[in-house]
């Protein structure tokens, strides 16, 4: 089944991370975006071909075309989003964290497993490279018997309580500031 895409919420995880894999994986096309701001999603739109470009989540959903949603909102929005795209029929990407608490992940398991979808967390670092060759070495037990394995990442986060990206220390929005975000 080739996927065809629809992106809700056009920040910077769907500008850098996200988005771009979901149109250069092969068997995978980005058919339409949705933004509040209706220049900011034309404009999204047209930086990574999507045909359609929308303000609403009702259109982004009904847009027949479209068989699965790669949500890239604030944590806070994910339980009540999932629902309305498992609804609508269409398969699932949800960024990370899942969602603000346990209950809420439920509901969104819950309510995929009734209508049949798939629902995926984008826990993509488990995917890069030099991630998925340390697995392969580890397998393969290539420097022994593992006892322990490590990996730090670490990165400097500060923004301002005006800058677009400050939801991330608001635990209202984000459920648990930027530990949850790394973190997860």
């Amino acid at each position: 089944m080739a996927l065809k895409w629809g992106i809700l919420g056009c920040g910077d995880v769907a500008e850098y991370k996200g988005g771009p894999p979901l149109y250069n994986v092969e068997g995978s096309e980005l058919v339409a975006v949705m933004r509040r701001d209706a220049t900011k999603a034309e404009s999204f739109a047209e930086r990574h071909g999507a045909k359609r470009a929308y303000t609403n989540i009702e259109d982004l959903l009904a847009d027949q075309e479209i068989n699965a949603i790669y949500i890239a909102t604030p944590p806070n929005l994910h339980c009540q989003q999932t629902i309305q795209v498992a609804e609508a029929g269409k398969h699932i990407l949800c960024e990370k964290p899942m969602a603000m608490n346990t209950d809420e992940c439920r509901q969104m398991i819950d309510v995929c497993q009734k209508n049949q979808v798939t629902l995926m967390i984008a826990y993509y670092r488990r995917f890069y490279p030099n991630i998925l060759m340390m697995k392969k070495f580890l397998q393969a037990n290539v420097i022994g018997e593992t006892i322990l394995a490590r990996i730090n990442h670490t990165s400097y986060y500060n923004p301002g309580r005006d800058e677009a990206g400050a939801w991330r220390t608001d635990q209202l929005f984000s459920g648990g500031g930027v530990l949850m975000d790394l973190g997860s």
